[in-house]
């Protein structure tokens, strides 16, 4: 069961993804590795191994024309790496895993195989044994992590993990002369609803002439999402699970971006926008700094603590400082230059 289809597998090495997506979850794990995966294509022939995948994750890589194995649910999640390491990898393979399921037994079993190993990481949590470790948090420090012998850290902006069109968009400039258009996407499945509180702030703002919502397949709260929407009156736009694309061009148009500090705020530093960002999980926490302590985005905190009357009065302020977004706009062109693919498919080269 080693080799998997070995016979489409002849020309190139094979690069093997492991990550999961749902709507518990959300899918920034399978995200950042479909961005990778882009990057790798011409080279390497891609393999993803996803537990129990979701239609959605399905499309995603089948259409993408890359192969997908559907790995049993399982939290025994070291049985599940010696299988990986037994059946599915050969020497000459490299493996990216993004997870944090993914830990250092894993890790370890996962070598034994003696594929490369390259870890997508924004924890710094626990002993990496991988060759390659990608952290794309703005301020991540390469120093902060203890590495096998001959290993490397890529750290920060320079190495960050989006797809072709939010690259691209990062080479283009950008100046905003008036401010009345917002973008609230929370991404995922949203399940404390903050999609809702930010419109009903939005919506109060006489300013804001358009609003445009992204939510997911996943998003639950579409009734009173619909019924706000429909009695405010305004100009609102309401999509579902755009491409890559259409996300660009959306966010093109808008002025203030209202996002967590998870990859969407990172797409939204790659096109440049104003953009209002905060957490609610602990692992937004290390992006959510490194933005507001770079000067790349407004500062929302933490979104479980969100008080309406301070955040209305925040988007207000940012919306009466055109100067200021221009100049988060320039910081953000500074810190990303459309080129990170390049540079980490050089290092996965030469692994």
């Amino acid at each position: 069961m080693r080799n998997l289809n070995t016979a489409n597998f002849l020309k190139k090495k094979r690069a093997l993804f492991r990550a999961d997506g749902n709507s518990q979850i959300g899918l920034g794990h399978i995200s950042r590795l479909l961005a990778l995966a882009e990057a790798l294509k011409n080279t390497f022939d891609i393999v993803f191994l996803v537990q129990d995948p979701v239609e959605f994750i399905r499309e995603q890589v089948i259409n993408e024309g890359y192969q997908l194995v559907s790995l049993p649910a399982t939290e025994n999640y070291l049985t599940e790496a010696k299988s990986i390491s037994g059946n599915y990898l050969n020497a000459s393979d490299v493996i990216i895993c993004d997870g944090y399921f993914i830990e250092t037994a894993y890790q370890e079993i996962l070598k034994e195989s003696g594929a490369k190993l390259v870890y997508i990481d924004d924890l710094n949590a626990f002993p990496i044994k991988a060759e390659l470790v990608i952290n794309h948090s703005p301020g991540a420090d390469a120093k902060n992590y203890k590495l096998r012998e001959g290993a490397k850290a890529l750290c920060g902006l320079n190495y960050i993990l989006l797809r072709k069109p939010f690259l691209e968009a990062a080479k283009t400039t950008r100046t905003i002369t008036n401010v009345d258009s917002v973008l609230i996407c929370i991404g995922g499945a949203d399940p404390m609803n903050f999609t809702t509180s930010f419109t009903e702030i939005v919506l109060e703002i006489e300013k804001i002439k358009n609003l445009t919502i992204i939510t997911g397949n996943a998003f639950k709260h579409k009734t009173q999402l619909q019924e706000i929407c429909e009695s405010s009156g305004k100009n609102i736009q309401w999509l579902s699970n755009v491409s890559a694309e259409d996300m660009v061009n959306e966010i093109k148009k808008t002025h203030i971006a209202i996002v967590p500090a998870s990859t969407i705020s990172l797409e939204c530093v790659a096109i440049g926008t104003g953009i209002i960002t905060g957490y609610y999980v602990d692992n937004q926490k290390n992006i959510y700094e490194g933005l507001i302590n770079n000067g790349l985005a407004f500062n929302g905190g933490n979104f479980l603590n969100m008080q309406k009357d301070r955040f209305f009065k925040n988007i207000s302020d940012i919306l009466n400082s055109p100067e200021n977004i221009n100049k988060q706009i320039k910081k953000q062109k500074e810190a990303v230059d459309g080129q990170s693919m390049n540079r980490i498919l050089a290092h996965i080269n030469n692994l």
